[in-house]
């Protein structure tokens, strides 16, 4: 395992964006967390806090932006630190601002790992593969 400097950032974001078409959700978020340190989001539904966790962890891809964790450039996979990462999120369910196939990978990462051949795999055995990248909705669609 690595060792992490005592005076090391274990999470540092800058311009941290993410955007849903021409929803904003996440908007040039810039922070720092130290080691030994913890940090509360706050905010109300919609501001983002799940979003930025969801990038943090690797399973929400951010619009643009830079991100590290643990001292090391993330750029597009978390997979080594979530080896040192526990996160909780929220009451399992789906969002319905991410489409079923996002919905899935956040899932799979809970697991540690996302595999997006697994996930167009399952799309595929629930007839949802021409839907994979459509919203949530609980409302069925007649």
């Amino acid at each position: 395992m690595e060792v992490v400097d005592a005076q090391q950032s274990v999470v540092e974001t800058s311009g941290l964006t993410k955007r849903y078409g021409d929803v904003l959700a996440v908007d040039d978020v810039a922070l720092t967390v130290p080691r030994g340190s913890v940090l509360g989001l706050l905010g109300p539904n919609g501001a983002g806090k799940t979003t930025i966790i969801g990038m943090l962890l690797g399973l929400i891809r951010p619009t643009s932006g830079r991100m590290s964790l643990f001292g090391i450039d993330v750029d597009g996979s978390v997979r080594s630190a979530l080896r040192r990462i526990g996160a909780t999120m929220e009451t399992p369910a789906f969002y319905p601002f991410l489409s079923g196939r996002d919905n899935l990978s956040f899932f799979q990462g809970l697991g540690g790992y996302v595999d997006p051949d697994e996930v167009n795999r399952l799309l595929t055995l629930v007839r949802l593969e021409s839907r994979g990248d459509s919203r949530f909705s609980r409302e069925r669609k007649q």
